[in-house]
């Protein structure tokens, strides 16, 4: 039986619901380097939805969930290329019991799963992968969802999508490493209320921080 978009939001309204009480005026997500918040005013801001692309992209995302606290959705396609891996996520120190998958067809889907659990205000933290972009006016509908539930959105999107609508935006991409930890070229190429950086980072997963390469 072939179940109607909406109805699925509805499934998705009432899990995220059950999940967590309604939450306090949160503080910025802070990435643990005293140079990139700095210049970030305090971190990632909530209320607001941030970009991210790249190679490293999953990666990044992982590691920024482990510094929350509290459940998380995490919207994905049913046939992305790359599906979550929650043993990766382990290793990253993101506890996958955490983590709420919501799956959907197509990237339209997966965004509507987005605004609906952003604008609940239920859960900190709400990501979503899409397989292709995110024109300015689907960017628009997120953040007025985000502003609405002041939650945390941090949106995967392709190579060629537009980053106009983002709060911030970021490239991530891998670095060799000597050391049995990440390391990561992160891209800050477009920020609301910053100027535009790079910076050399490696993820350590037991103090789940970052720390300049």
């Amino acid at each position: 039986m072939t179940i109607s978009r909406e109805s699925r939001l509805q499934v998705l309204r009432a899990r995220i619901e059950d999940y967590e009480a309604p939450r306090t005026e949160a503080s910025p997500l802070r990435l643990g380097v005293k140079s990139i918040d700095g210049l970030l005013k305090g971190g990632l801001a909530f209320g607001r939805v941030h970009a991210v692309r790249g190679l490293a992209s999953v990666a990044f995302l992982m590691a920024l969930a482990a510094r929350t606290e509290g459940s998380l959705v995490w919207c994905v396609r049913s046939d992305a290329n790359e599906q979550l891996h929650m043993e990766g996520a382990k290793q990253l120190g993101l506890d996958p019991h955490r983590c709420i998958v919501v799956q959907g067809e197509a990237d339209t889907s997966v965004l509507a799963s987005m605004e609906t659990a952003l604008a609940s205000g239920a859960v900190p933290l709400v990501i979503a992968s899409l397989e292709g972009g995110c024109d300015r006016l689907a960017g628009r509908r997120v953040q007025l969802a985000a502003e609405k539930g002041d939650s945390l959105g941090l949106l995967q999107v392709g190579a060629k999508s537009a980053l106009n609508w983002a709060e911030t935006a970021w490239v991530v991409g891998s670095e060799p490493s000597m050391r049995a930890r990440p390391r990561w070229r992160l891209e800050l190429v477009r920020s609301r209320r910053s100027v535009t950086r790079a910076w050399s980072v490696e993820w350590d997963a037991k103090e789940t921080a970052l720390h300049l390469a």
